[in-house]
Order: structure tokens, then C-alpha cells, then sequence
């Protein structure tokens, strides 16, 4: 289950995100149902172990580069090669979701120290680093998922707060390397984060549990606040989220049972302009 979904998630971002304009998102468009995309091709052996599942790539180049969370450290691939061709060690604390810029050439990511680096694409080495609120090496503080502008350069980091109500999203401008602005989010777990630059909102699935129910909380990116708050009924504690624009469709993988062990997980397919959930898969 966790498989067909992360792929399916992954698939969305890929080809609803990117291709979608604001003028796109208001049409609706059918839905086409294929098969046979997904084919096992290659094996890479990887120099690291646990908690593998944020990475981002640099297509011109065909390099991947993957969060070594457990290791603290980032995995290079070069994937016409099909090795890998550098380990970053040392980070200052677990990465989490990185984004390649190719404006910059840096891979900017998100450390459990409660910052946000940027990475030479070319070097491999960190060049800048941004203190997110509360300051570095805060334990109170966990920045874990995000979402990334890339047209103004803008990283948003779901900062986890645990056994507090001080979650928040930082936001990070990353082409002036400085902390910009800090929404609360008035919860301890900002999780499944996804970002539709042209209609300027931003979607943070919460992974809270209140009375048996996760929400997702959308942010207007101008205002730089929260306008709506929806129920994931079916689904709770979010972990992942995607979104198709042409067919107004938002989707969160969510755990139910907490931790990365718990079994089945579930799919929930909201409407992204009003948050009716559609369909609990």
C-alpha cells in the first residue's frame, strides 16, 4: 500500500503540478485512467540505510539527490552512470525535503536542527545556511516536510512542534538566504505540504488527531495567514500530499497509526477549492 501510493503521489506532482497554469486550475478537464507506467529497470546500491524517502532531482545534469534522514547526509546519483558519485556527510541534523534549484544550482533542504541549507549542485558542499525560528539546534523545533516556489525562490518548511501547539510554516527566501516569515499553525505537526504557486495557496495537511480527525489548513501565500481549515474525514494523520490542478484534485497519504510502521495507510481525494473529500481510498 505505501508503495502504490508514495508512486502515485509522486506521479501527480510530476505531471499535475508542473504542467498546470492558473488558467488551467479553473477548467476541468476528464480524468484518464492508464496502465503499465511503472516498470522496475535498474538497481542502484545506495552507501546509506533508513529513512529514504525525500529526494528531488536535477534533470539536465540526471543527478538525484536523496535525504539520507538517519545518516544525515545527501546521496548523489548519477543516474545515466546508475552510481552514486558523492555522500555529503556531516549535516547538522536529519535532512528532510530537499528541492533542486536549477536558477542556482543548490539543492535547498531542510535540517532537523531546525534550519534550512542550501547545497552547491556542483561541489556538493553546504555554501549557505538559514536559522529557522527558535534558533538552530532548537529541540523543540522539527522541520521535516515542504513545499518550494520556484519562481520566487521561496522554501515553505512544516516546522513540527512536538507535545506543544507551536507548529508553524517558515518561510525561507532562498535567493537573499534569509528567514522571511512564520505562520503559526496552531498545532504540533504541519505535515503533508503541497504548494499551487498560481492560485498563491498553500495546503498543509495536519498529522494532529482531534476527536479521531486530522484537518488540512490552507494558507493564502500573499496574505501569508490561514483562510480554511477542512476535515480529512477517512484519513488521519497526513503525511504526504499532491495535488492535480486541471481536475481541482487534492490527495493525502496518511498513516492512520502513527509512526513510519503503521499499515494500511490510506488515500484521501479532496476538491482543492472547497475541500470536500471526494474519495477514501
Amino acid at each position: 500500500m505505501k508503495i502504490h501510493v508514495a508512486a502515485l503521489l509522486a506521479l501527480l506532482t510530476v505531471f499535475g503540478v508542473s504542467k498546470a497554469t492558473g488558467q488551467e486550475k479553473r477548467k476541468q478537464l476528464p480524468m484518464v485512467h492508464m496502465k503499465g507506467l511503472l516498470g522496475l529497470v535498474e538497481t542502484i546500491p545506495l552507501p546509506t540505510e533508513g529513512w529514504m524517502d525525500h529526494l528531488t532531482v536535477d534533470l539536465k545534469n540526471k543527478h538525484l539527490f536523496i535525504s539520507g534522514e538517519y545518516s544525515k547526509s545527501m546521496v548523489v546519483v548519477d543516474l545515466r552512470a546508475g552510481q552514486v558519485i558523492h555522500h555529503t556527510t556531516g549535516l547538522g541534523g536529519d535532512p528532510r525535503k530537499p528541492f533542486f534549484d536549477a536558477k542556482t544550482n543548490e539543492v535547498w533542504v531542510d535540517l532537523g536542527d531546525n534550519t534550512v541549507v542550501a547545497i552547491d549542485a556542483t561541489t556538493y558542499q553546504v555554501t549557505k545556511t538559514v536559522e529557522l525560528t527558535g534558533g538552530k539546534g532548537n529541540a523543540k523545533r522539527d522541520p521535516d516536510n515542504g513545499a518550494y516556489d520556484y519562481a520566487r525562490g521561496l522554501y515553505y518548511s512544516g516546522v513540527g512542534a512536538p507535545g506543544t501547539m507551536d507548529g508553524s510554516i517558515e518561510i525561507v527566501d532562498t535567493r537573499a538566504a534569509k528567514l522571511v516569515a512564520s505562520i503559526p499553525m496552531h498545532g504540533s505537526d504541519p505535515s503533508g505540504i503541497v504548494l499551487d504557486a498560481a492560485g498563491h495557496r498553500l495546503y498543509v495537511g495536519m498529522g494532529d488527531v482531534v476527536n479521531g480527525q486530522s484537518v488540512c489548513k490552507v494558507i493564502d501565500t500573499e496574505k501569508r495567514e490561514v483562510i480554511a481549515e477542512w476535515p480529512i474525514t477517512g484519513g488521519s494523520q497526513p503525511h504526504i500530499a499532491a495535488l492535480d490542478l486541471p481536475h481541482h484534485r487534492l490527495f493525502f497519504g496518511s498513516r492512520l497509526q502513527g509512526g513510519h510502521q503503521g499499515e494500511p495507510g490510506k488515500l484521501v481525494v479532496m476538491d482543492s477549492d472547497n475541500g470536500k473529500v471526494i474519495q477514501v481510498l
